[in-house]
């Protein structure tokens, strides 16, 4: 009986392991009664994976190898599996935004821009994935969730799938199936902790998108309750730019005992301090309240937050789902077999016109000539569709009424403050991004005012968190800021 269904499998990657789920389903699109067939984990020896990075691509290319090759002897399977594939967020970028409403046309620029200005990758290493839905108010407006990753991270990971015969369907964030699959409200602030790899991490979650994981050190663990203050203090304060005014209507915490004493202290602070009485959870609680008993039944799993990224992806049936890196190289490899089919038609015709008419000597040197004048139209129209794209872009620089780049760095060049290091400073248009060491939290102060004397204003702070390996000698803080310049 298992041999005659058609198999989809959904892979999570962590630090400590791969984590399958194989599925079987009906009907001609896969889109109607999904089947849980399976769940496995696989251990991964310590460096293949560090930090959402791949950074032993020929070591899980062996595993992945050896594990499918016991899965199809086991079982009659396809050939080509579709697969769908979930991983870390850490050192990559999503985030969702509200920007006014413009007509269909206009958007693609738009989002250009937007992933330019935004995410913190240089554009040759961007791959960048978004979804627009319409917002119905008054004025309408757009929602955009806006996802980036590296091209060396991306393609280190899909390599090792694709080179055993697997076909990539979807590639997405762990933390957006976790949104997905709890059901989060979209009206609803969200806080997770999560025990991974010796690390705790706090994601902030607005509505289903993960827009912040912060890491915590184990420091924190014996702060008293003053200090305690303090950090969440700076927690909320970097929620803060996510979301002026913070209010969190849930707060989850996976594995472990330290996740939940963290939790119920940040519970207890906003209530002590801000009044809020939001919902405290485990996230196996939360994970039992949403899904089937049926189900899970069909996939006994002692520790179901394990199960949760796969269960999630595997469960997305929406057609234009929230984050999914594959969706980009799908619609660029559908467009080229389109061109390749069009040009292979109209060669096809020319040749029997061609043999139609003349002698086949002639008939040849005529294909070799329409061959080559249909590859210079080739290269004329991707030379057109460049120019197009760089217009558009130039045209938003434009109206972004771009300063003097030169300038600008000269000014800041000379900022060399007591207790700061600088390690990277970039403009874009009228945006400044800034990224630099600390000794304490006070001389990033000095940064902002400083900034703002010199013109620089609507400065936020993008990230800031304590390093538990310090690079710079008495200079713990890490923080990166941005600022928009003021003519």
């Amino acid at each position: 009986m298992i041999s005659r269904v058609r198999w989809k499998v959904c892979v999570e990657i962590t630090e400590e392991e791969l984590r399958w789920l194989w599925c079987s389903y009906k009907g001609r699109d896969g889109s109607t009664a999904i089947s849980v067939e399976k769940f496995e984990t696989v251990l991964l020896p310590p460096g293949v994976a560090v930090r959402g990075k791949v950074k032993q691509p020929e070591v899980l290319h062996l595993i992945v190898k050896r594990y499918l090759e016991e899965r199809r002897a086991e079982f009659r399977l396809p050939h080509q599996l579709q697969l769908r594939i979930g991983m870390p967020l850490q050192n990559q970028f999503i985030r969702e935004y509200s920007l006014p409403w413009v007509k269909k046309g206009d958007r693609k620029g738009l989002v250009n821009y937007l992933a330019e200005e935004e995410i913190p990758i240089p554009k040759e290493e961007l791959i960048f994935d978004y979804l627009i839905r319409e917002q119905r108010s008054s004025p309408p407006r757009l929602n955009v969730t806006l996802a980036g990753i590296r091209k060396s991270d991306f393609f280190s990971l899909i390599s090792c799938f694709q080179a055993e015969g697997l076909e990539i369907e979807q590639v997405s964030f762990s933390q957006s199936a976790w949104g997905n699959a709890l059901k989060f409200n979209p009206q609803d602030n969200t806080l997770i902790l999560r025990q991974v790899a010796g690390q705790m991490l706090v994601i902030y979650y607005r509505g289903s998108t993960p827009e912040m994981i912060r890491s915590l050190s184990a420091a924190t663990y014996s702060y008293g309750e003053e200090e305690w203050d303090s950090e969440l203090h700076r927690i909320l304060l970097h929620l803060s730019l996510y979301d002026e005014q913070v209010v969190l209507q849930r707060i989850l915490w996976g594995q472990g005992n330290e996740t939940a004493k963290v939790g119920k202290r940040i519970g207890e602070y906003l209530r002590r301090v801000h009044g809020q009485e939001p919902i405290m959870q485990e996230v196996d609680e939360a994970f039992y309240a949403v899904f089937d008993k049926e189900l899970l039944q069909a996939i006994p799993c002692p520790e179901p937050e394990r199960l949760l990224t796969a269960l999630g992806i595997a469960l997305d049936q929406e057609k234009n789902t929230l984050n999914n890196f594959w969706r980009g190289e799908r619609i660029k490899r559908k467009s080229y077999r389109v061109k390749s089919i069009a040009v292979g038609l109209l060669l096809l015709v020319n040749i029997a016109g061609l043999g139609m008419l003349v002698s086949s000597q002639y008939a040849l040197n005529s294909m070799h000539n329409k061959a080559t004048q249909l590859s210079e139209m080739k290269a004329s129209v991707a030379l057109a569709e460049e120019q197009q794209r760089e217009q558009v872009e130039a045209w938003l620089r434009v109206k972004n009424k771009s300063t003097s780049i030169g300038q600008a760095m000269q000014e800041l060049s000379s900022f060399n403050p007591v207790g700061i290091r600088l390690e990277r400073m970039e403009i874009k248009g009228d945006t400044l991004l800034m990224q630099g060491v600390a000794a304490e939290s006070l001389e990033v102060q000095k940064v902002f005012q400083y900034l703002d004397a010199g013109g620089w204003g609507s400065v936020v702070l993008s990230s800031y968190h304590v390093a538990e390996q310090i690079q710079v000698e008495h200079m713990p803080i890490q923080f990166t800021l941005k600022a928009v310049r003021h003519d």
